[in-house]
């Protein structure tokens, strides 16, 4: 594993990096997946189109380990308009202290997908 600290996707279980880990694969889950510790992942539900995409829900997975930040860049999903800078950005934070964790959702700049 490289340096830092992970945590299996699947069963929440940390790792210390820069060592060499071994672990079971279980049945269905497709292999081993660690996360670092500090990201900020987004999630969208399956979608069979792109049309079909509701833009409106995220689901985000915080693994918080001092200071992080996450950019999400959005785009019209129909145009090529993104070539020219039409985006929208929101930028998520996530600061852990040893007494809170605060997570801060930063207001859309960047041009409007509504």
């Amino acid at each position: 594993m490289p340096k830092g600290n992970w945590i299996n996707y699947w069963n929440g279980e940390k790792h210390t990096g820069g060592k060499t880990i071994f672990c079971k694969v279980e049945q269905n889950i497709g292999g081993q997946l660690f996360v670092k510790g500090g990201s900020i992942v987004s999630f969208f539900k399956p979608a069979d189109y792109i049309d079909a995409h509701d833009a409106g829900t995220i689901t985000l997975s915080v693994y918080p380990e001092e200071k992080s930040t996450y950019t999400l860049y959005e785009d019209d999903g129909k145009t090529f308009d993104y070539e020219k800078g039409e985006i929208a950005k929101i930028t998520f934070e996530c600061i852990k202290t040893p007494k809170r964790i605060q997570f801060l959702i930063n207001l859309p700049a960047g041009a409007s997908m509504v």
